[in-house]
């Protein structure tokens, strides 16, 4: 009878220790209802995804005259980023048939809850191209992003 009382309060005791350590947070998901890319001119296009900027990120690329061209090392083209604003990255790189000293004009429309925003910024290629050089393409966002969200990406 002992034995049962003593397993009877080390379960209870056991219960409780458990049910202390649960805890319940809410997570709130956004949702993004479409997105669309497109590229021409022999460039590929990659969605890399929205991130919280750590950092600033300084302007390059804002215009046709001064266009980031592609290189040896990944280069960024940006309108210019905020530390602590949403900050979506898209990936252009070139192919074996992207054609030679060519600018590109990359833009990015996103449409948040009714509202569209439109960015751009230009990369461009030398006088040799090789397959694989990559820019990365950052656009802020701001400080919030609202639902329904869908973009639009192009590379032309």
């Amino acid at each position: 009878m002992i034995w049962v009382i003593a397993l009877i309060l080390l379960s209870v005791a056991v219960s409780y220790a458990v049910a202390s350590t649960i805890t319940v947070s809410t997570t709130t998901y956004q949702q993004i209802l479409g997105g669309y890319i497109s590229s021409t001119g022999g460039l590929t296009a990659i969605d890399s995804g929205l991130s919280t900027a750590a950092l600033p990120t300084s302007s390059a690329g804002t215009s046709s005259g001064s266009p980031v061209i592609f290189d040896v090392a990944t280069g960024t083209a940006s309108p210019g980023i905020a530390a602590g604003h949403w900050q979506w990255t898209f990936q252009v790189a070139t192919t074996g048939s992207t054609a030679v000293s060519t600018t590109f004009t990359v833009a990015l429309t996103v449409n948040q809850n009714g509202t569209p925003t439109s960015y751009t910024v230009y990369v461009a290629t030398g006088g040799t191209v090789t397959s694989g050089q990559a820019i990365n393409c950052i656009f802020d966002i701001g400080t919030s992003i609202t639902t329904p969200l869908s973009y639009t990406f192009t590379v032309k």
